[in-house]
């Protein structure tokens, strides 16, 4: 079931792209080189919190 005004269609390009996002984030975030180390989690955390937000509001 969509909120009125989104499509199917719409439910399943917001998913696609933030679950891109949020792979990124993990991949960038653990990275040896460029990664944050010990704060990882926390950037992890906030990405993930942000994802559910933002995505399951149109989308329950």
């Amino acid at each position: 079931m969509l909120q009125p005004g989104a499509t199917s269609g719409m439910a399943l390009l917001m998913e696609a792209l933030f679950t891109f996002f949020f792979v990124f984030i993990i991949l960038g975030a653990t990275d040896a080189n460029v990664g944050w180390g010990k704060f990882a989690g926390i950037g992890i955390g906030l990405a993930l919190g942000l994802v559910n937000i933002v995505v399951i509001t149109p989308t329950p």
